[in-house]
């Protein structure tokens, strides 16, 4: 019986408690978002690398290479639906091309 109890003591005294975090997120330069890590004092994890690309590189499958004004060279963007939220306005014009070109109005 002090076996038992021995060994539920340390059992217990190994768990750690889970930190909760806020469940917001943070976007990430190529339209992706990240989530807060738990296990890391919930600090966002980190983006993605930004993918840059051209005609004869294109992206991964599901995302769409576009140019931004901000961007020195095109990049690999998630969706093609939220490319405006680039812009301080949230407004854009683009063309459909390879690279696929953002001017924010």
């Amino acid at each position: 019986m002090k076996l038992l109890i021995l060994l539920l003591i340390i059992f217990i005294s190994g768990c750690t408690q889970q930190m909760a975090c806020t469940e917001d997120a943070r976007s990430c330069p190529d339209g992706s978002w990240v989530a807060r890590d738990h296990t890391n004092n919930c600090e966002f994890n980190p983006c993605p690398d930004k993918i840059t690309c051209d005609y004869y590189n294109p992206c991964p499958e599901g995302y769409n290479c576009v140019s931004f004004p901000d961007e020195l060279a095109p990049i690999c963007f998630i969706s093609a639906e939220n490319l405006c939220s680039r812009c301080e306005s949230n407004q854009c014009d683009y063309t459909e091309s390879i690279p696929m070109v953002v001017e924010c109005i």
